[in-house]
């Protein structure tokens, strides 16, 4: 099956791509690397971006915003019909070394790495239910990349704050970030994403972002915290902390480095960017037991 396929009635290159835009509204949004400027929405759309991101949303600057994405309308006819019963929903990625295409559901889209960093969403939806969807899911992959390019990293993981400091864990799907997340929350922690964290270097920090799991989405003004540490989480029948090897940490936030990681022409740098992480931040494996007390392990003094 080549690229597309599972999603497109008929392959398509780029003299097949309309450039009609959907409609002339622009609007950026203000988050980790940005802002993020999308242009070609109408205003139903462009409406729905404003209620989902909230503050997030600022006016747009007369100087070039750093990532850019322009939206295209395509045909329903060029997609085809899905039935969605019993359905695990991936989209296909195809990387080149200047660009990253991706299809899915009722969208098409391309991402160009010279210069800058620059979208292309083609899709079909009108209504604003599954136009979220194809919004959120590609707006995260961009997120992931201008990260990246940032020197940081996007991650898989939950983290949470106190007394100016956060804690990040991550791990396998189903291993408890957003219950242990709960957990904190119910603590008086601060809970900045039991989903995906910015972790962006100069000192190394971790941002806040509007992509949240099982808690909801929190799109309020971002906020910056030291990492205090970084614990790998896994289920276990009794809480505790222990060391875990240089290697063995890399090869673990590598697997929670998502759409970038399986990237053969921009791993490298990722890899680069998760070593200077380490060199500047602690990583151990937390075994949690599904209840609370796991926090007096990451923060003794309360």
């Amino acid at each position: 099956m080549t690229f597309g396929d599972a999603y497109l009635t008929c392959p398509l290159t780029d003299g097949d791509l309309p450039a009609e835009l959907w409609g002339s509204e622009t609007l950026a949004i203000d988050l980790a690397g940005g802002p993020y400027q999308f242009s070609g929405l109408v205003p139903a759309q462009a409406g729905w971006v404003q209620a989902r991101f909230q503050s997030l949303c600022g006016a747009v600057s007369e100087v070039p915003a750093p990532v850019s994405t322009t939206i295209h309308r395509l045909p329903e006819s060029a997609f085809r019909e899905i039935d969605t019963r019993g359905w695990v929903y991936t989209f296909d990625r195809d990387y080149h070394p200047e660009r990253l295409c991706l299809a899915g559901w009722g969208f098409l889209a391309e991402i160009r790495f010279e210069p800058g960093l620059r979208g292309r969403l083609w899709t079909c939806r009108t209504d604003l239910e599954r136009f979220a969807g194809v919004f959120e899911n590609f707006f995260r992959v961009l997120v992931a990349y201008r990260v990246m390019q940032s020197g940081g990293v996007l991650l898989h993981s939950a983290a949470f704050a106190r007394d100016g400091r956060a804690q990040v864990v991550f791990g396998r799907s189903g291993a408890g970030k957003s219950t242990s997340s709960r957990f904190a929350l119910n603590a008086g922690w601060e809970v900045l994403s039991d989903d995906m964290n910015a972790l962006l270097p100069d000192p190394w920090q971790v941002e806040k972002l509007p992509f949240a799991g099982d808690l909801g989405q929190t799109p309020s003004r971002s906020r910056a915290y030291p990492i205090a540490g970084l614990r790998w989480l896994q289920q276990a029948a009794a809480h505790a902390v222990r060391p875990m090897s240089g290697t063995l940490a890399l090869a673990r936030l590598l697997v929670c480095a998502p759409v970038v990681n399986e990237d053969p022409f921009r791993v490298d740098g990722l890899l680069h960017n998760l070593t200077n992480l380490l060199g500047h931040a602690s990583a151990e494996t937390l075994d949690f037991a599904r209840d609370p007390g796991f926090l007096s392990l990451l923060d003794p003094d309360h």
